[in-house]
């Protein structure tokens, strides 16, 4: 039972080192990035543009977000940290589920009709709000005992950092 959650979590922690393989990540240097990514897929400077690299970064959240969310509300005691939860605790999971399937529809929406400026900063401001609150939540919870698992609440913080910088870059 445990082994199906702890292979989907590995599949998606492999997608988040892939994607800041291609450029999709916070460092002190976006430079870096870019090169890397034009190192990765033999591209100029001139054919990268960072409204492609944003547009990748709206698929990824959405794809993130919708299996979590999915995960989350069809099957959250199948997580290690929720296999021995109260009722309480699998509710609480089911409630992130589904507004993280909430969000990231959201998400595939923006990812769709991406020429949308208002949809962008529509997309930037809920996911700056989500991601740093989640995140918040999490330390929280890990600071007083009630959280398990520390790594989501790094996942959220970069994901927030990386959505301040398209917010501040725009």
């Amino acid at each position: 039972q445990r082994v199906i959650p702890f292979l989907l979590w590995c599949i998606v922690f492999k997608v988040v080192r892939v994607t800041s393989d291609i450029g999709i990540t916070v460092n002190a240097s976006i430079d870096f990035t870019i090169k890397s990514y034009q190192k990765i897929n033999g591209t100029s400077s001139d054919e990268i543009k960072p409204k492609s690299i944003m547009k990748n970064f709206v698929l990824f959240t959405a794809i993130l977000e919708i299996l979590a969310g999915i995960i989350l509300f069809c099957m959250p005691q199948m997580l290690p940290t929720l296999a021995d939860a109260s009722s309480i605790g699998v509710t609480m999971a089911r409630m992130y589920g589904a507004a993280a399937l909430a969000v990231g529809y959201f998400a595939l929406q923006v990812w769709r009709s991406f020429d949308s400026h208002d949809l962008k900063k529509s997309f930037l401001n809920t996911f700056i709000v989500f991601h740093t609150g989640v995140a918040i939540a999490i330390f929280i919870g890990y600071n007083g005992g009630g959280a398990n698992e520390f790594a989501p609440g790094v996942l959220h913080t970069v994901m927030a950092l990386i959505t301040i910088y398209f917010f501040v870059k725009k």
